[in-house]
């Protein structure tokens, strides 16, 4: 009997993200925060690296869902599914027009130390530097991969915290209201009416491209916004240290490599944040 009564209350218990991940969250982060920041770099013709189209096509994807959505609730038309895939259909014809013009800048492997035209010798001499450089890049993201992925496997679906839970509240008022307008978001009654601290700077862009990825795809908010941190934190986290310090240290390309090594293991930069919903506003 005291077995029985175990089972039933785990499983009354809140959900819990699964060992497999949700095929839908990967195709919502693949369409909302990959694909319109891919055709705003393709139509802007700009030369970049590999690592910076990674790490430029979500800022862009995320800004531009964040624009579209203050737009739309400005002119009061609701904003969802049919208004985002519209603007990815502009952004595409705008892509297609460019590239036909001028063609596309090819993105490259790496820029050889941002010089203009190194010699044969200088490239000669960086080359192993550069590769090593982005071996460390790809253990840096599998070390932010496993430890993200593991650490949150059979955790609740939303962080734990009073903000993580906020934060999915919010993205379904969106979803549901189809407007980023703080009156239609904000329930004000859940602070006995009292305007809840933070809403004046609330950030609603993380929050936007969530409740279209869960209009579009159908996936549960509480795992696609996890997944969504995964993205960011153990994969675009990275990718920018990286280009960072690839820019800033251009003749030194192994300093690249451990930036983005070391910022993923220095595993108290994800742990605390995540659990009172830092993070979410930090990438908004």
């Amino acid at each position: 009997m005291g077995r029985g009564r175990r089972s039933a209350t785990r499983e009354r218990g809140p959900p819990t993200i699964p060992a497999v991940p949700d095929l839908r969250v990967g195709i919502a982060i693949a369409l909302v925060l990959l694909l319109p920041g891919v055709l705003i770099l393709l139509a802007a013709r700009v030369r970049l690296t590999v690592v910076e189209w990674l790490v430029i096509a979500p800022a862009c994807s995320l800004g531009a869902v964040y624009v579209l959505a203050e737009f739309l609730t400005l002119a009061g038309v609701p904003f969802g599914p049919a208004a985002f895939l519209a603007m990815v259909a502009v952004l595409g014809v705008a892509a297609t027009l460019r590239i036909r013009r001028g063609g596309w800048c090819r993105p490259v492997l790496d820029r050889h130390g941002y010089t203009p035209q190194p010699s044969r010798a200088v490239r000669r001499l960086r080359r192993p530097g550069v590769l090593v450089a982005l071996g460390l890049l790809g253990v840096a993201i599998a070390v932010g991969a496993a430890t993200w992925s593991v650490s949150t496997r059979d955790e609740a679906v939303i962080a734990p915290g009073s903000d993580a839970v906020v934060h999915g509240f919010m993205i379904g008022r969106v979803a549901e209201t189809e407007s980023i307008r703080p009156d239609d978001i904000f329930d004000f009654e859940l602070s006995g009416g009292k305007d809840p601290a933070g809403v004046d700077y609330y950030p609603l862009a993380l929050h936007s491209s969530v409740a279209v990825g869960h209009r579009t795809t159908g996936a549960p908010i509480g795992a696609l916004l996890n997944g969504i941190i995964l993205f960011f934190t153990a994969f675009v986290f990275p990718l920018g240290l990286f280009a960072l310090a690839r820019h800033l240290i251009p003749d030194e390309p192994l300093a690249a490599g451990f930036a983005a090594l070391i910022g993923s293991l220095i595993s108290i930069f994800p742990y605390q944040p995540i659990w009172w919903g830092l993070i979410p506003l930090t990438m908004g």
